[in-house]
């Protein structure tokens, strides 16, 4: 759906792809206010009821959200606000615009740097830059967030592809005093309204696991009418979503994969004890490829399309009913430990599956790339500027400090791409986001994240007993719950098993398809028809560009030779894929 609002004298263009008695914007006449907002609202089911006997036009939510405003002002309209969701609200009288930024930064908003011209907005960067070109003024490239995104996988907070764009900040509330006759901005005024819970060191495996299970649960109790889709794979994070709602035989679980493997039959194993409907949906083997371009176009492309998940199965999701899409997005980052330094437990120098803390390393999650002078001392220029020339004093200190630097705003995240797919394009509810969770975050020390410790005992309580066996697809044959030295043991036998059948069978010949969720990428890369083709097309655009950058030609490359580094090949395809649907 498509709504054009008349806020005289701003203008709001909002695309959404919900229903619009829940989600489109509202106005009270009364007060003379008004909300709209990018991503969703959470509210509880008493919430959605109340709200259909609230005063206003529009959506419920918005309905929902403004009479928080009228009741509580500004307190009220952040408690009210739950959720990946940005809130604007317009005060026509006093012409005031407020705009919430969510807490965690899953919804972006992005301002033009200059802050002299009349307010301009977008949630998405390319649709601020069209806006300036409609202005008479074209962005230019921001070569050192280019050179981040090739370096890093991800562009440091504010900064985006366009000098004279940038992204404000997560849970802020910004309000913007106009002028009587013009969207000139008079006077602006900022301030943090959520921080992160500081940690508790004393905090006890079982009595963060007891508040996290119920939090889980109170979070899957805030959904909007109607059915839930749930993307159920082998792992812990989606299984304990399904537990965790009011009724798991009423969800509707889909599982992606290339073929059927470990991933597919654990899946299937969980919905099958939930009582609940579990269906299949298996990937073109050219899926990535296939939905490359419009995944850039929709995701600005910040981020990879190792990441386009979701493109090639949108007519599938829409297939099966629902009003709220379900998936464990971002429990890596928030409750596991993703952003801390850490490092495997070894066996005769093999890698185990389970982890200790480690000190501060600025490489704790995707890979880095080297690129040439003076770009890569760009990029660490910028990570300096961000995290702080003390990072490595800070980390030891206090790793909460660089952790949340490295996960907010998450859009920033390294995977991003996919998140922001499923935020323009479906009916997404990112449920671990919730302002009951967020808690957690802040709560749980380093010890009971790494190695998923108080996450992973937290699902255990959710699940029924005749879930409880089948192995966590995150830990090979490991099931939830199991004791540190027992992960170790399981983890000396895998790789005592491994050796024995590389001794005994010939090596497998390599293959697109895995045990898991995501297809071989490095397979992928040398092998893939449609990448070939993309390659032949853009791999040679932007030399003054791409070759200052890297050091040499990337066409100078072949593609066999990309798929030693595949994870940088797939950043410059995409950003290729990107400067040419942007005309550069």
């Amino acid at each position: 759906m498509s709504w054009r609002l008349d806020w005289a004298p701003l203008a709001l263009q909002l695309v959404r792809p919900d229903e619009p008695p829940l989600w489109a914007p509202a106005w009270d006449a009364q007060s003379q206010c008004a909300v709209a907002f990018f991503g969703r609202p959470r509210l509880s089911t008493a919430d959605w009821q109340r709200a259909t006997g609230l005063p206003g036009e529009g959506g419920l939510a918005a309905r929902h959200l403004l009479a928080a405003w009228r009741v509580g002002g500004t307190a009220g309209l952040v408690e009210a606000t739950n959720g990946a969701v940005a809130v604007l609200l317009w005060e026509a009288t006093s012409r005031r615009l407020h705009l919430l930024t969510d807490r965690a930064g899953v919804v972006s908003v992005y301002q033009p740097t200059d802050a002299r011209a009349p307010l301009l907005l977008a949630s998405h960067p390319d649709v601020l830059a069209d806006a300036l070109m409609a202005r008479g003024q074209r962005p230019t490239l921001d070569l050192a967030s280019l050179a981040e995104q090739l370096s890093i996988g991800a562009v440091s907070p504010p900064h985006s592809f366009y000098r004279e764009i940038a992204l404000l900040p997560p849970a802020t509330h910004y309000i913007w005093q106009l002028a009587a006759d013009s969207a000139t901005v008079q006077k602006r005024h900022a301030e943090i309204y959520w921080q992160p819970p500081a940690s508790e060191p004393a905090l006890s495996v079982d009595r963060a696991a007891d508040e996290l299970a119920d939090a889980m649960r109170h979070a899957c109790a805030r959904r909007p009418p109607g059915k839930t889709l749930l993307l159920l794979s082998g792992g812990a994070d989606s299984r304990g979503l399904l537990f965790a709602q009011p009724e798991p035989s009423a969800v509707n679980c889909l599982t992606f994969c290339d073929r059927e493997n470990l991933e597919v039959s654990r899946a299937r194993a969980v919905a099958r004890v939930a009582g609940a409907e579990h269906h299949i949906l298996y990937r073109d083997p050219e899926h990535y490829g296939l939905g490359a371009r419009a995944t850039v176009r929709i995701s600005g492309g910040m981020g990879s399309i190792k990441d386009a998940h979701f493109h090639g199965f949108a007519s599938d999701l829409a297939h099966h009913e629902h009003s709220s899409l379900v998936t464990g997005c971002y429990a890596d980052y928030l409750l596991k430990g993703l952003a801390l330094n850490r490092q495997p437990y070894r066996f005769f120098g093999r890698e185990l599956p389970i982890d200790r803390p480690a000190s501060y390393d600025p490489d704790f999650y995707q890979p880095r790339f080297l690129l040439a002078e003076p770009w890569q001392a760009a990029v660490q220029a910028r990570q300096t500027t961000y995290f702080g020339a003390d990072a490595v004093q800070r980390y030891e200190r206090s790793p909460a400090a660089i952790e949340d630097l490295r996960v907010r705003p998450l859009v920033r995240e390294a995977d991003a791409v996919g998140r922001l797919y499923l935020l323009a394009t479906q009916r997404w509810d990112p449920v671990l986001v919730d302002t009951d969770l967020l808690a957690f975050y802040g709560r749980l020390p380093p010890q009971l994240k790494i190695n998923s410790r108080a996450f992973a005992q937290a699902v255990l309580r959710l699940l029924p007993a005749a879930a409880h066996g089948i192995p966590n697809n995150n830990a090979g044959q490991c099931a939830l719950g199991w004791p540190l030295w027992r992960q170790w043991l399981a983890g000396v036998q895998e790789l005592a098993g491994s050796a024995v059948r590389r001794r005994l069978q010939p090596p497998a010949a390599a293959e697109l398809a895995t045990w898991c969720s995501w297809p071989d990428f490095t397979y992928y890369t040398a092998h893939s028809r449609v990448l070939g083709e993309l390659w032949a097309e853009y791999g040679s655009a932007n030399p003054e560009i791409f070759e200052p950058l890297l050091g040499y030609l990337p066409t100078r490359r072949s593609r066999q030779d990309w798929a030693r580094d595949t994870s940088l090949f797939l950043r410059v395809l995409t950003l290729k894929l990107w400067l040419a649907q942007r005309g550069y």
